[in-house]
């Protein structure tokens, strides 16, 4: 799996906007080897989404103040583009297994009423070798806030440290 992330900054509202995404095709790689040309990634092996900013406090002890975030990944189906503000694209490319090393081009193209806007171009580089799956290793993810840390912090210095972390937080 790969991303491919871009944005779009609309000069003016636009309504009703997809983004459409044409099939990778393969081309020699850098160093010369050609078994990618004429094989194709295709547009279904490509899961489309948008970054949705919510608002968002800047810390835990900031009450009344938000802003903007980037904060979750959403289908994108059709969707409403505001002038001046940011719309992000994320896509994942599965590159299925057996796919020749290679470069695959392509094209996200921006659709309104069935009228192309304008288009991005696309390169992504499939090298020749396959990511081990490693069963034996646990992945994950977590998170303490500074907050829970400073009742176990040695010293007063290291007590103002883990605050101050939460206060920017």
């Amino acid at each position: 799996y790969e991303p491919l992330v871009f944005s779009v900054l609309p000069l003016k509202d636009l309504a009703k906007v997809q983004v459409a995404f044409t099939a990778l095709e393969g081309g020699p790689s850098p160093e010369g080897d050609k078994a990618a040309a004429g094989k194709k990634i295709a547009a279904s092996n490509i899961d489309v989404r948008y970054v949705k900013y919510m608002w968002v406090k800047p810390n835990y002890t900031a009450d009344g103040t938000y802003y903007q975030a980037p904060d979750v990944l959403m289908p994108l189906k059709t969707e409403r583009l505001v002038k001046d503000e940011n719309f992000r694209v994320w896509a994942t490319v599965h590159v299925p297994l057996g796919t020749p090393a290679g470069i695959y081009q392509g094209k996200a193209n921006l659709i309104q009423d069935g009228k192309l806007l304008g288009s991005v171009p696309l390169r992504l580089r499939v090298l020749p070798f396959v990511l081990e799956d490693k069963l034996d290793v646990t992945y994950g993810q977590y998170y303490y806030h500074p907050l829970r840390l400073i009742s176990n912090a040695p010293d007063e210095h290291s007590r103002n440290w883990y605050r101050t972390k939460a206060d920017l937080e």
